[in-house]
């Protein structure tokens, strides 16, 4: 009985055992292997490809990236140009304001100027009383021109002077220092050995006043 059922145990698993494979089998499966390999190299490829694309953009990308930060820079410093020539032509024109201001103002001061010296001599020359401040730096002057020696006397007007000087450049000379009764205010006489020389206020007065009115004429 136990030698029936192993016999029958063995003719079952016979009949189960896988078939051999056969040629078409064997190439059937070399050939999917082909494919799967042709399909890695294919990718393969398309990596290497995409890899390579990918660099050239990032190298497009970073010359784009230097050309963009050229033309900025470039734009900065003409836009900074542009800035310092609104900057300038601001000075220019503020610079051109003052000076036709200070035109204006100069021709203004020319026009005025006559009246302001007329003011002045008016000042000095107006009041007799002032004139004898004048006479003894009109005399130092005359004196500076003439020989010292020579000068014998110097006479003064009692107009000027309620007394001789008895201080100063004028009482310094040696020569006779004087009253001459006959002198109006503002004048003087000086003696010398071979000559008198009169000294009048007046006459500096009128020959300033000539010197202004020939500057008037010119300036016309």
């Amino acid at each position: 009985m136990t030698a029936v059922i192993k016999s029958r145990l063995a003719t079952g698993i016979r009949a189960y055992a896988a078939a051999p494979k056969t040629t078409a089998d064997a190439d059937q499966h070399v050939s999917a292997l082909d494919l799967k390999d042709v399909e890695i190299d294919r990718l393969r490829g398309e990596i290497a490809r995409l890899s390579e694309g990918l660099k050239r953009y990032e190298a497009g990308n970073a010359e784009a990236i230097r050309e963009a930060r050229k033309a900025a820079l470039a734009e900065g410093q003409a836009q900074a140009a542009r800035d310092a020539e609104a900057q300038l032509a601001i000075f220019r024109d503020a610079a051109k304001a003052a000076i036709s201001d200070f035109q204006a103002r100069m021709t203004e001061l020319d026009a005025l100027a006559p009246m302001l010296i007329h003011a002045v001599l008016q000042k000095l020359f107006g009041d007799p009383a002032n004139w004898s401040r004048m006479v003894e730096p009109m005399v130092l002057r005359a004196l500076r021109d003439l020989r010292t020696k020579s000068v014998v006397a110097i006479e003064v007007s009692p107009r000027d002077f309620a007394t001789l000087p008895q201080d100063g450049a004028l009482a310094q000379g040696e020569y006779q220092l004087g009253f001459g009764h006959d002198l109006h205010a503002g004048q003087c006489r000086i003696c010398c050995r071979m000559q008198e020389i009169a000294l009048d206020v007046r006459e500096q007065r009128d020959a300033i006043l000539a010197l202004l009115s020939e500057m008037e004429r010119v300036s016309c």
